[in-house]
């Protein structure tokens, strides 16, 4: 599994640094217009002003895909952390009929309009990376206990490792 999952890392990066390159070629810095719409640009410069409509939907459907993952898992962070004493107990109870964390969703829903209404779009991505970037620190900093918690289950023994 591991040698899947660098190859999987290695594959991605390099899709993502080939087509930064490509935009890059296509849309030169000093041409860049606007930010906010980079890669309609590139779509224009691709495909005439049709690409750059198709691009700009294509960003639009992502960053939507994007929003409704983090409004799903959100809320189970907070079901989560109720469950395990760390906020309101109210927080870790489920719905009769739905089985969701009905209330979790509330306040996420309530934490998102607030951000949406309170701040312009560079503020919100600005906010957004930096969540993204805690979340992955955090990753980071979990993946590496569980690899020291198995290098020791290793030493000297054989067999599995059960992380608990």
């Amino acid at each position: 599994m591991p040698k899947a999952l660098a190859i999987g890392v290695i594959a991605i990066t390099l899709i993502y640094i080939l087509t930064s390159a490509v935009f890059l070629y296509l849309v030169p810095i000093s041409q860049v217009t606007n930010d906010e719409t980079f890669a309609a640009q590139t779509g224009e410069a691709l495909f005439g002003k049709i690409g750059g409509v198709v691009f700009a939907a294509i960003v639009i459907i992502s960053v939507l895909g994007t929003l409704v993952a983090y409004l799903m898992v959100s809320p189970r962070v907070y079901y989560a952390m109720a469950r395990d004493g760390l906020f309101f107990k109210s927080f870790g109870e489920l719905h009769t009929r739905f089985n969701t964390p009905h209330r979790a969703t509330i306040i996420q829903v309530l934490l998102a309009s607030i951000l949406i209404l309170s701040g312009t779009f560079e503020q919100i991505i600005s906010y957004f990376f930096f969540v993204v970037a805690r979340l992955v620190d955090d990753c980071d900093a979990k993946s590496g206990s569980i690899i020291s918690r198995c290098r020791s289950c290793f030493v000297g023994r054989s067999g599995l490792c059960f992380i608990v």
